[in-house]
């Protein structure tokens, strides 16, 4: 009479350990909404491709001294660099260590860019490339998750532009004038960014919660399977 009851315990202390299991990797993937979107998997790594070979080519191609200089081969490479950190495999938000990387890429290719050039009376064009390609990191940064990581960037930006067109006899709002098209475009990546987290995040609570129902589902069929075995001996 006994071995049915321990039976019965035995299953049901299994349910409740495997549903605690399910609980605790739903909340994993509750957390790690990036892989659910398909923000590192073959998509951001064709993008990623994308990026290489655009801003290459506005760089190597259309672009002027300052780009084919030592230094600006350098900067396009930090923008390739930086670009990979986003698209690889990480959690989301983005680990901390990679979010400063792309500021620290960001305010260094502005840097060694920027000051090679001279100060005109009309935007750069391919030869500010370099804010085109930092447009797209801004926008990575705020999609992994990075919002405010995103803005310091833009500001960082925007003040290195300025302090180049001031040290060129220029005048700040000059600077800002350059930049400007990169914080509206951060505004509205970041109003996307936030609207896409909530819908990811609102699928994957979904999901996990079926993945909990089905687990208890199935022990309780095995737990009712088992005092039937248990009754039947």
């Amino acid at each position: 009479r006994l071995q049915p009851q321990r039976i019965r315990d035995n299953r049901r202390n299994r349910l409740e350990t495997t549903v605690t299991t399910a609980r605790m990797r739903a909340a994993v993937d509750e957390n790690d909404i990036g892989r659910s979107l398909g923000l590192v998997a073959r998509g951001g790594w064709a993008l990623f491709a994308l990026f290489v070979v655009v801003f290459s080519f506005n760089s190597l191609v259309l672009g002027g001294p300052p780009e084919h200089s030592g230094w600006g081969i350098i900067a396009l490479l930090l923008e390739i660099v930086g670009a990979a950190i986003l698209v690889s495999p990480s959690r989301t938000p983005l680990p901390l260590w990679r979010s400063l990387a792309v500021i620290g890429i960001v305010a260094a290719t502005v840097a060694l860019v920027t000051f090679q050039q001279v100060l005109t009376d009309h935007n750069q064009g391919y030869e500010s490339w370099e804010l085109g390609a930092n447009n797209l990191l801004m926008a990575g940064l705020a999609i992994r998750g990075r919002v405010i990581a995103a803005w310091i960037t833009e500001v960082t930006s925007m003040i290195l532009v300025c302090a180049w067109s001031v040290s060129e006899g220029g005048t700040v709002l000059f600077g800002i004038l350059i930049t400007y098209g990169q914080a509206i475009n951060l505004l509205a990546c970041t109003a996307f960014a936030i609207g896409l987290h909530r819908t990811g995040r609102r699928i994957l609570e979904f999901r996990a919660a079926e993945r909990e129902r089905a687990a208890r589902e199935s022990l309780a069929q095995s737990v009712d399977d088992g005092d039937e075995a248990a009754l039947t001996i």
